[in-house]
């Protein structure tokens, strides 16, 4: 059953063929995440050159794998389904851009999983990311979540959950 699901992320022969992209891809995800998430926590915002850097390796990994429209057309579905939080001020711009960093990689759809499952972290996370925050910020300012950090521990989640869904 599983192994005809929607996301098949890791195909039985994943460095043969065309699926050490899906590999590349999800190992960059987390790289990508994981130093977003820790400069997030420390500084409060995502540095516009670590996102460009990944949406440029992303494209190069689609553009490569014959998947380039794939990626931009998610790109601009991100982009125009997370401005209006970003303008609602719910969010920043770091995540905005983030999220569609995301869409570029791993489709539209997958990344609102993404983000809904971190979301879904933010009650677990919210004691710790205020302890960690008040040894850089003002008790007012370590109240504000940053969001890189429930986003890579859902894309970490989602990373080892179907690591294993896929191998039974």
């Amino acid at each position: 059953m599983w192994q005809n699901a929607l996301i098949h992320l890791f195909p039985r022969g994943i460095w043969q063929g065309d699926g050490k992209w899906t590999l590349m891809i999800w190992i960059g995800l987390m790289m990508y995440t994981s130093i977003a998430a820790w400069v997030d926590l420390r500084e409060r915002r995502i540095p516009n050159s670590w996102s460009a850097l990944w949406l440029i390796l992303f494209l190069l990994i689609h553009f490569e794998s014959r998947s380039f429209e794939f990626a931009i057309l998610s790109f601009i579905l991100m982009a125009l389904f997370m401005l209006v939080p970003t303008l609602l001020g719910i969010w920043g711009q770091g995540d905005w851009k983030m999220a569609m960093v995301l869409g570029s990689a791993v489709g539209a759809l997958p990344t609102l999983m993404v983000w809904f499952i971190g979301f879904l972290f933010i009650p677990l996370l919210k004691p710790w990311l205020y302890r960690t925050s008040l040894r850089c910020f003002p008790k007012e300012e370590a109240r504000s979540i940053p969001l890189a950090v429930p986003v890579f521990s859902a894309v970490s989640s989602l990373f080892v959950l179907l690591w294993f869904i896929n191998r039974m």
